[in-house]
C-alpha cells in the first residue's frame, strides 16, 4: 500500500511542473507590448507671454473697475456698453409750453462683485462714447477706450460693498464735467419720439457710454461686472435711468410732473443688436515682470526664463517651447522597428513658492493652449465637450496644493507630435482655465534653469520589437 501512495505522489508532481517557455511564439513579435516609463526634462524652454487680442465683446457680461499688486502690478479694465430706449413716463408732447428740466441721471444694476477689496470705496468715471459701434464686429481685450470717448468723462459715481447682484444697486451719475452732462440729459430730454421707436437712429445719436475706474483715485482695489440682460426680468441686466421735471404751471418752482426714462444697456439680447465690451490694461511697471514679457505669438521669444507667470483677468501667461533637443529624445524612445503608444505625459510645472498667501492666490486650474488669444486648446483639454457632457478630462491641470505644481497630462498632444503631425515650433501656452479667464487669480512658476525645472514624466508602451 505505501508503495502504492509513493508511487502516486512522484506521479502529482511530475505533472505540476511549469514550462516558462510554453506558448512564447504565439504572439507575433511586431504584436508583443512593454510598458515603460522616462523623465524628459531637456529642451523644454519657458517663456513669459501675454496677448491683448482675445474677444471681450458678445459676452453677458462686462468688467470695470481695478487691482493693485506688488508683484502683478496695476490692472485697470473699463466697460463700453450701448444702450437703448426701454420706457418713458412722458408720452405727450406738449412742445415748448412744457417747461422740462433735466434732474438726474443712474445707472441700475444687479452687477456682481468680482475681485479685490470690498471695503474700499471705488470711484468711477462716465464717458460719452463718440464713435459708433458695432453689435456685428469683434472686440479686443487691448482695445483702448480713450480712442472711443470724448476727451473729459460727463459723470463720475462710487461704490463700496460686495455687490452680490440680488435685486439691484444704483449708482447715482454726479456731474463731472456740468457742460458735457447737461448736454446729455438735455439732449435726452428733447429727442424725437422717432428716436424712441427706431433703435438704430437711437443708438447712432448716443453711440454708448465707457464706464472707467478714475485714474487718480488712490483707493480703486475692485473689480465688478455689470449684466447686459433686457430688463430687470432677466437674472442679470443694467440699466440707465433719467429723471427730469416739468413746470406746467403758472408758478415756477412748482413741480408739475417726473418724467422718468429708462434705457437698457444691451449686448445681442432678443430686444436689439448692441455693442458692448471690456477693455483691459496692465501696468507692469516696476514689478518682477516689467520687460520680461512678448506679445508675438510667432515671432522669436528671446531669452528663456527662470521665472515666468500666470494671471487672470487676460493678464501674462507662461509658455513653453519644445525644442529639438526634446524632440530627439522623445523619437529616441520608439526602438527600430516598434512603435510607441503614450499612455500619459504628465507635464510638471513648480509654484515658484509655497506659502498661504500664493496657494490662496494661485489658479484652481490652468488650461493648456496653442493659442491663448484665441482660446485654441491643446486636443488633452478640451474644454468645451467637458463641460457640455458634464465630465472631467484626464488632462486634470488643477493645482496639486500639497506639493505646490500642477500636473497637465498632455499625452494626446506628445503623441500627435512623435507622429509627425505638427510643425516646428512646438510651443504651448499655460493660461487660466478656459471658463475662469476673466476672473482673480495669479501665480509665479518656476521655469528653466531654475532648481525645479518644467519636467515631463512619461508612461509608453513599446508595441513589437
Amino acid at each position: 500500500m505505501g508503495l502504492v501512495v509513493t508511487a502516486i505522489m512522484l506521479l502529482l508532481t511530475c505533472c505540476t511542473q511549469v514550462n516558462d517557455n510554453l506558448g512564447m511564439g504565439i504572439v507575433p513579435p511586431n504584436q508583443q507590448v512593454t510598458v515603460k516609463f522616462a523623465q524628459l526634462k531637456n529642451g523644454i524652454n519657458t517663456y513669459t507671454t501675454i496677448a491683448d487680442s482675445i474677444v471681450t465683446s458678445g459676452m453677458s457680461w462686462v468688467y470695470a473697475g481695478s487691482t493693485t499688486d506688488k508683484k502683478f502690478g496695476r490692472t485697470d479694465i473699463s466697460a463700453i456698453a450701448q444702450f437703448f430706449p426701454l420706457y418713458r413716463s412722458d408720452t405727450v408732447d406738449y412742445g415748448a409750453a412744457r417747461g422740462q428740466v433735466a434732474d438726474s441721471m443712474w445707472i441700475l444694476s444687479n452687477f456682481k462683485y468680482v475681485a479685490g477689496d470690498t471695503l474700499v470705496t471705488n470711484k468711477f468715471d462716465v464717458y460719452r462714447v463718440d464713435e459708433r459701434l458695432y453689435g456685428d464686429s469683434t472686440y479686443y481685450s487691448g482695445l483702448n477706450y480713450k480712442d472711443y470717448v470724448e476727451s473729459l468723462p460727463m459723470f463720475s459715481c462710487e461704490f463700496t460693498g460686495n455687490a452680490t447682484g440680488a435685486n439691484y444697486d444704483t449708482l447715482r451719475l454726479k456731474v463731472n464735467d456740468k457742460t458735457l452732462a447737461e448736454a446729455f440729459m438735455n439732449e435726452l430730454l428733447s429727442l424725437d419720439t422717432l428716436y424712441y421707436t427706431d433703435s438704430t437712429k437711437f443708438v447712432d445719436k448716443f453711440k454708448g457710454l465707457c464706464i472707467t475706474p478714475t485714474p487718480t483715485s488712490t483707493t480703486n482695489n475692485t473689480i465688478y461686472k455689470f449684466g447686459l440682460g433686457y430688463s430687470n426680468s432677466d437674472s442679470y441686466f443694467t440699466m440707465l435711468v433719467f429723471y427730469g421735471h416739468d413746470y406746467l404751471t403758472e408758478t415756477p418752482d412748482e413741480v408739475e410732473d417726473i418724467i422718468v426714462r429708462s434705457y437698457v444697456v444691451s449686448n445681442n439680447t432678443t430686444y436689439t443688436i448692441g455693442a458692448a465690451m471690456s477693455c483691459f490694461d496692465h501696468d507692469y511697471t516696476g514689478t518682477p515682470i516689467e520687460g520680461q514679457y512678448v506679445y508675438d505669438y510667432e515671432k522669436d521669444w528671446g531669452a528663456t526664463r527662470s521665472t515666468t507667470y500666470v494671471q487672470g483677468f487676460l493678464g501674462v501667461t507662461g509658455s513653453l517651447e519644445l525644442t529639438d533637443d526634446f524632440v530627439t529624445e522623445l523619437k529616441a524612445l520608439v526602438p527600430e522597428g516598434g512603435n510607441v503608444f503614450i499612455n500619459q505625459a504628465l507635464l510638471r510645472v513648480a509654484l515658484a513658492d509655497i506659502s498661504d498667501a500664493t496657494l490662496d492666490a494661485a489658479p484652481e486650474r490652468f488650461g493648456t493652449y496653442f493659442d491663448y488669444a484665441k482660446l485654441s486648446a491643446i486636443p488633452d483639454y478640451n474644454y468645451y465637450y467637458e463641460k457640455n457632457n458634464s465630465l472631467k478630462l484626464n488632462y486634470d491641470g488643477y493645482l496639486n496644493r500639497s506639493h505646490g505644481y500642477y500636473n497637465m497630462d498632455i499625452a494626446v498632444y506628445l503623441q500627435k507630435l512623435l507622429d509627425g503631425d505638427y510643425t516646428a515650433p512646438y510651443r504651448l501656452t499655460l493660461g487660466m482655465a478656459a471658463y475662469d479667464y476673466l476672473t482673480e487669480g495669479q501665480v509665479a512658476l518656476l521655469g528653466t534653469g531654475s532648481a525645479t525645472p518644467v519636467t515631463i514624466d512619461l508612461t509608453y508602451t513599446i508595441i513589437g520589437k
